[in-house]
């Protein structure tokens, strides 16, 4: 059971408070930059009646040290690769490699985790580390298959393992339909 209370005050050390802190997709400097939520909204709905489409990025952005530990369930681990000067847990394995990002060859730190959503059937419930070592459960996540397609379901404190843009967001939540997909 994640306890978002606590969770949200013993996060806290993690917060970004500069824009510049943020990865550079979500900076205002960005011209092309989503300094906001706009993912958070309904695609079938009008902008102007979801206002947590404008939740600012900045509000809810943390640089947690991944990766997130799984505490429980039957998730699968893959190797995902994080920039060089990403935080990770304290004696977390890692191996430098590099990574291609469209134009070139960039070495990145790779780690294994637990991807955010699952392929259908999987679920795990992570934790984050915080000072002193110790884990905080943050993030729930569950992939089921219906009519042959997968319906993730998300929530808490969401490790963002890409290297464009890793990064931990806190409060997301997700329901979403893989239409023809179970993996």
């Amino acid at each position: 059971m994640i306890n978002f209370i606590d969770l949200y005050r013993r996060i806290q050390p993690y917060r970004i408070h500069d824009d510049s802190e943020l990865p550079w997709v979500y900076q205002k400097a960005n011209p092309v930059g989503r300094p906001n939520h706009g993912d958070w909204e309904i695609p079938w709905l009008p902008s102007f009646i979801q206002p947590w489409g404008k939740i600012s990025r900045l509000s809810t952005a943390y640089k947690a040290p991944f990766p997130f530990e799984m505490i429980a369930g039957n998730a699968t681990k893959v190797e995902v690769p994080l920039p060089m000067d990403y935080p990770t847990v304290p004696g977390v394995n890692y191996e430098i490699k590099p990574w291609y990002d469209g134009e070139k060859n960039v070495d990145k730190k790779w780690v294994w985790a637990v991807e955010p959503i699952q392929p259908a059937g999987h679920w795990a419930l992570l934790a984050v580390s915080l000072p002193g070592g110790l884990l905080e459960p943050c993030f729930y996540t569950r992939s089921v298959a219906v009519l042959g397609n997968k319906i993730p379901v998300y929530y808490g404190l969401k490790p963002d393992y890409h290297p464009v843009d890793s990064c931990a967001w806190m409060w997301e939540a997700s329901l979403s339909v893989k239409w023809g997909s179970l993996a």
